[in-house]
């Protein structure tokens, strides 16, 4: 730590002030600083050390440490993945460098078309549509989504069947969902704070759908980094 012993006589000039406050204010930590703290970090809290070791990773992380991201937030993402791919896709995800993948699952082709128009304008997200279940069920694995949107009432399929069938991909088991419903009740309001799964009335107000989504997935992150 320094110290500096300034001797005043009279009034402080503007730039003389600026400079001595300049002075005076706390070095910033130089960013391979702060990514060797907050790699050391990670090691004290994981049990395997070589996944901070491949180079995608670091360089995430290092975009992550420029943001300010914590670590718990860091170390909640890679626990909920089951492998490093997965890991370095969702962490991709959360400093930004790639689009969130949403897929949508409606039995109503002018929706979604909408939907994805709307979703994608912005540049945030990267969207995939189905209408038929069996298809979105193997789209799912391929496309890891960040969040799905599930109409409850599809005549192949219902909305609760389809959300257990994804469920039981491992790396899909906390995955958001927003569920889209004529049929409000108790227990499906109740879902939402155990099964990270949201419902919204039908029909829904496309900008209000939208805003539930950013909403979704930022609580969502939160809540895994507790």
């Amino acid at each position: 730590m320094h110290c500096v012993q300034t001797v005043v006589s009279g009034p402080l000039s503007p730039d003389a002030l600026l400079m001595l406050m300049l002075m005076l204010m706390p070095m910033p930590m130089p960013d391979e600083e702060k990514f060797q703290k907050l790699k050391s970090e990670l090691l004290n809290h994981s049990d395997t050390h070589e996944w901070l070791e491949e180079e995608d990773v670091s360089e995430l992380v290092r975009i992550a440490c420029r943001k300010n991201i914590p670590t718990q937030v860091i170390l909640a993402c890679r626990e909920a993945c089951n492998s490093d791919s997965a890991f370095i896709h969702h962490l991709s995800g959360l400093v930004g460098k790639r689009m969130r993948r949403i897929l949508a699952i409606d039995d109503e082709q002018d929706f979604l078309d909408l939907l994805k128009t709307s979703l994608e304008h912005g540049g945030k997200f990267s969207v995939a549509t189905e209408t038929d279940p069996f298809r979105a069920l193997e789209l799912v694995d391929d496309f890891r989504p960040d969040l799905c949107i599930v109409d409850m009432k599809m005549p192949e399929m219902d909305g609760h069947e389809l959300i257990e069938r994804i469920r039981q991909r491992s790396h899909l088991r906390t995955m958001p969902i927003i569920v889209l419903t004529g049929l409000l009740t108790d227990t499906n309001v109740e879902a939402v704070s155990k099964d990270h799964i949201l419902y919204l009335s039908k029909p829904v107000v496309l900008k209000e759908l939208i805003y539930c989504i950013e909403e979704h997935l930022t609580s969502f992150e939160k809540a895994q980094a507790k």
